[in-house]
C-alpha cells in the first residue's frame, strides 16, 4: 500500500505506546478515523488510528500572517509563498506481535489492506457473526479504498449475552428506523428452533417514566414467559 509519511518524535512531542505523530504531503488526503501502519521492531506492525489533521507553516505568528497580507487585504496576494505541511496525530491500536515499544523516528507510515483494517479494528473472526453494516477508508484515495463488512457477535444482540442494541443518529430521516427494520428482517429468527421478542422504546422514556416502562415490560413479558417471578427489569 502507499507510504504517505515518516513518524516524527520531537522533544516536546515524542511517540509513546499510546501515540505517535508523522509528517505528510498537503496534498495528501486523510480522514479521522483511518487507519495507518507503521513497520515496527521484530518484523511486526504497528495500527494507528488517525485522531487530529494539522497544517503548519513556517510563520511565527497570527500577526505576521496579517501583516503580510496588507494589514488584511483579502485579495493581497502574499509577497512570499509559507512552506507548509501536515502533521497528524494517531492513537496506537495495536501491534501484531504485542510490542509496544514507541515506534521509532523515521519509520515510514502507510495506508493499510483491508485484511490490515480487519485486524486493526478487531473486525475479524467474529463469533456467531451477524450482519450489521460496513466501514469505507481512504474515500477520496480512489486506487486505495477499503470497503469491508461489519459483523457483530450475535449473541451480544439476541442473547444469552446482551439482547440489547442502541441506535443513534440524526432525527426526522428515518434512518434509524430503516436501520432498525434491516437488523429485524436480515438477523431474526437465527434459526427455526429460536424464537424472540422485539421491544422498541424511546430513550426518553427510559429516563423519565422508569416506572411506566417497568410495569407495562413485567406485563408484556407475562404473556410470553411462564415464570414470570424470574423476571427482574432494572434501567
Amino acid at each position: 500500500m502507499k507510504v504517505i509519511g515518516k513518524v516524527t518524535a520531537l522533544e516536546n512531542k515524542p511517540t509513546t505506546i499510546d501515540e505517535f505523530y508523522f509528517w505528510t504531503s498537503p496534498e495528501c488526503i486523510l480522514d479521522p478515523f483511518d487507519v495507518v501502519v507503521v513497520e515496527h521492531l521484530k518484523g511486526s506492525k504497528t495500527y494507528g488510528v488517525i485522531e487530529e489533521i494539522n497544517h503548519i507553516t513556517d510563520t511565527p505568528g497570527y500577526m505576521g500572517a496579517f501583516i503580510s497580507n496588507d494589514f488584511g487585504e483579502v485579495d493581497t496576494p502574499a509577497p512570499t509563498r509559507r512552506v507548509g505541511m501536515n502533521y497528524i496525530k494517531a492513537s496506537v491500536v495495536k501491534n501484531t506481535k504485542a510490542i509496544y515499544t514507541p515506534v521509532q523516528d523515521g519509520s515510514q507510515v502507510r495506508l493499510a489492506n483491508n485484511e490490515e483494517v480487519s485486524e486493526a479494528l478487531g473486525l475479524a473472526n467474529v463469533q456467531n457473526a451477524l450482519p450489521c453494516g460496513y466501514i469505507q477508508m481512504y474515500s477520496k484515495n480512489k486506487n486505495e479504498q477499503v470497503l469491508l463488512p461489519v459483523n457483530f457477535n450475535g449473541k451480544f444482540l439476541i442473547g444469552p449475552e446482551g439482547a440489547h442494541l442502541n441506535i443513534s443518529g440524526i432525527s426526522g430521516l428515518a434512518a434509524k428506523t430503516s436501520y432498525a427494520m434491516e437488523q429485524k428482517n436480515n438477523n431474526f429468527p437465527i434459526s427455526k428452533n429460536w424464537h424472540g421478542l422485539i421491544i422498541p422504546f424511546r430513550q426518553e422514556l427510559v429516563k423519565n417514566d422508569r416506572h411506566i416502562l417497568h410495569k407495562q415490560l413485567r406485563r408484556l413479558f407475562a404473556r410470553f414467559v411462564d415464570f414470570i417471578h424470574y423476571i427482574h427489569v432494572g434501567f
